[in-house]
């Protein structure tokens, strides 16, 4: 039984923690006049991004994100930023 009970628990937890992160992003939205996103750990995929007007809102993710939203001649420098960042985390 307690088996049972403890996979139970996990996706309500996981579902319990995924409305708070929508709740916390909602509200800096909402307070915020900057354009936000979210990332992938990893940065390969652009979770969302709400470009306030400014810049087209991607609402579902895509791993097209570079290449819709970084100059071309831009890419390069944004990408060694990414590897770089990823390769000093100390978390």
């Amino acid at each position: 039984m307690i088996h049972t009970a403890v996979e139970t628990d996990i996706p309500v937890h996981a579902g319990a923690a995924s409305q708070d992160s929508e709740a916390r992003f909602h509200a800096f939205m909402t307070a915020s006049s900057e354009v936000v996103y979210r990332m992938s750990p990893d940065w390969t995929r652009m979770r969302q991004f709400n470009g306030r007007g400014f810049l087209a809102d991607t609402a579902e993710p895509t791993g097209h994100w570079m290449e819709r939203y970084i100059h071309p001649a831009d890419q390069a420098t944004v990408q060694a930023a990414i590897r770089h960042a990823i390769g000093t985390c100390t978390s």
